[in-house]
């Protein structure tokens, strides 16, 4: 982490790094902080809720990581980001990471054109990763194996849509995601807050499925896609 604060720190854009680094690491001390909250009231926190607090530790440091080992590789920090491969790392990442013995098995289908403004992608980044430990959590309580799929595109309004599903037992009867005082949840409601946009929850027997859509640029400018740059 130290490795990565100093090369970011060295790129041209020095100023915009320091801001930048300092709003992903409060946003990250604030969902500690929130979780830190939830757990202090728990009467049965066990040693496995324990991994898991320190497992959700470090795929938010990882998260944010990710964002600016791809932001120290551009000479343009400030246009939007084609976070297509971006969203697929983490999903790899946390799947292989989490769900243990292969149990879930990821599909992905994400289109070119689902952009986020540079100041964003840490937000949609965590936001991913607490949809997808939800699922790998509570989807399957008896520990079948289970299938994710995330995708990505670009829709005919021109904003962007991220859409996490699982195939596992759906919400519970008569539960309220938006309203709901569950940490994930709340978790989720603030990220997609961060990111101006709209989370829709569709339940049922046959899964959860999770869809934020958020505004991108309605005209020509600067696209970052993984090492180039482009003009949407």
């Amino acid at each position: 982490m130290l490795q990565l604060l100093s090369e970011f720190l060295d790129a041209p854009n020095s100023s915009e790094a320091d801001h930048r680094i300092a709003n992903h690491l409060s946003l990250i001390a604030s969902l500690l902080r929130l979780q830190t909250k939830t757990l202090a009231g728990s009467q049965t926190f066990s040693r496995e809720d324990a991994v898991w607090l320190l497992n959700d530790c470090s795929r938010r440091v990882d998260t944010v990581a990710r964002v600016h080992r791809l932001l120290a590789a551009q000479s343009e920090q400030n246009g939007w980001i084609d976070v297509r491969e971006y969203l697929r790392e983490i999903a790899e990442g946390i799947v292989e990471s989490t769900s243990g013995d292969g149990k879930y098995t990821l599909k992905s289908d994400c289109e070119i054109g689902c952009l986020v403004q540079a100041d964003h992608v840490a937000s949609l980044g965590l936001l991913i990763g607490e949809l997808i430990t939800n699922a790998i959590k509570y989807a399957h309580p008896a520990g079948v194996p289970g299938v994710i799929t995330l995708s990505c595109s670009r829709a005919p309004d021109n904003s962007s849509i991220v859409t996490i599903s699982d195939d596992g037992v759906g919400l519970p009867e008569g539960f309220d995601p938006a309203t709901s005082g569950n940490l994930g949840f709340r978790t989720i409601r603030s990220l997609t807050q961060r990111l101006q946009g709209e989370a829709d929850f569709d339940s049922s027997c046959l899964g959860l499925s999770v869809t934020v859509r958020f505004p991108t640029p309605k005209e020509s400018s600067t696209v970052i896609e993984f090492g180039r740059m482009t003009k949407s």
